[in-house]
C-alpha cells in the first residue's frame, strides 16, 4: 500500500509541469494568449468562457475586490459559505468515522477480523464507483440536483446496515453506503467550484475544506464513544446515519448563486411562429 502511494510522488511533478491551468482561470488573470492556446488544444469554447466571466464580474458587484476571505463571507456569499463548511464537516464525520471504525463495528457484530476487513474493502469499491458515477451525473444535471439524492442514498444504506442482514446483502448495502457517502463527497467540491466566481473558487474551497476537517477529528471520536458505550451495532451505524441525514438538509439549504438567480430571472425567448 505504501509503495503504491509512493507512485504519486512521481506523478505529482509531472502533473505540475504538464497539466495546464483552466481556461477560466487564465482568462481571469488576463493571460489571454495562453487561454486561447489551451481552449484550442482541448476544444473549449473560448468566447463563451470570456462572456461567462464578464457576466460573473457584473453579478459580483465588487464583492471580489474586497479580497478572497472577506468576499466569501460577504453579504452575497456568507450563507452559502456557512452551508458548505457545515456540509464538509458533516461528510468528514461520516468518512473518517466509518474508515476508522467500520472493521471494529463489524467485529462487535460477530464477524471475524478477515470478514470485517472485507467489508471495508467493499465500501472502498463503492467509493470508487460513486466518485465516477456521481461526477458524470453532476456534469449532466449540475451538482445541486444530484448531491442531496446522493447523500440520501448513503443515509438509507446506513440505516439498512443497522439491521441483521444476510452477509451477501450486507456486503451490497455497505457498497451502496460507500457510493452515497465517501463517493458522493467529490460533488461537494464540484458544487463549490460551480457556485463561486472563478476569482473566489480557490479561497472558497480552502475555507470549506480546511474548516470541514474538524469533522475528521469528530468522526473517529464519535465512533469511539459509541463503541465504548456498548450501545450495540444499531447505534454504531445510527451515529453516522444521523449526520448524513443532517447533511442532506444542509445541501438543500444552500442558496442559489448570483449566476443561478440571473438565469432564473432571465426572460424565456418566445418561440417563432410555426
Amino acid at each position: 500500500m505504501y509503495y503504491t502511494a509512493g507512485v504519486f510522488l512521481v506523478i505529482v511533478p509531472l502533473m505540475w509541469f504538464h497539466l495546464p491551468e483552466s481556461v477560466s482561470w487564465l482568462v481571469s488573470k488576463n493571460r489571454m494568449d495562453e487561454a486561447r492556446a489551451v481552449s484550442q488544444r482541448y476544444a473549449v469554447d473560448f468566447d463563451a468562457i470570456v462572456a461567462e466571466l464578464q457576466e460573473q464580474r457584473d453579478l459580483a458587484q465588487g464583492a471580489e475586490s474586497a479580497g478572497g476571505y472577506r468576499a466569501v463571507v460577504s453579504q452575497r456569499y456568507w450563507l452559502a459559505t456557512v452551508m458548505f463548511i457545515a456540509a464538509s464537516m458533516l461528510i468528514n464525520i461520516v468518512i473518517y468515522g466509518l474508515n476508522t471504525w467500520l472493521p471494529e463495528i463489524m467485529r462487535s457484530a460477530g464477524y471475524s477480523l478477515g470478514s470485517a476487513l472485507q467489508f471495508m474493502l467493499v465500501m472502498q469499491i463503492g467509493t470508487l464507483i460513486g466518485l465516477v458515477g456521481w461526477s458524470a451525473l453532476a456534469d449532466r444535471f449540475t451538482p445541486r440536483r444530484v448531491i442531496a439524492p446522493a447523500y440520501f442514498l448513503g443515509f438509507l444504506a446506513l440505516v439498512v446496515m443497522s439491521f441483521n442482514l444476510p452477509t451477501g446483502l450486507l456486503m451490497l448495502t455497505i457498497g451502496i453506503a460507500g457510493i452515497g457517502t465517501v463517493g458522493a463527497n467529490v460533488m461537494t467540491y464540484g458544487f463549490i467550484g460551480a457556485f463561486y466566481p472563478v476569482a473566489l473558487r480557490g479561497t472558497a474551497l480552502g475555507v470549506a475544506i480546511g474548516l470541514g476537517r474538524f469533522g475528521s477529528i469528530l468522526g473517529p471520536m464519535l465512533g469511539a464513544w459509541v463503541l465504548n458505550a456498548d450501545l450495540g451495532t444499531k447505534w454504531s451505524f445510527a451515529s453516522f446515519a444521523i449526520p448524513t441525514l443532517v447533511l442532506v438538509v444542509v445541501t438543500l439549504l444552500i442558496p442559489k448563486s448570483p449566476a443561478e438567480k440571473a438565469d432564473q430571472a432571465a426572460p424565456v425567448p418566445e418561440r417563432a411562429a410555426a
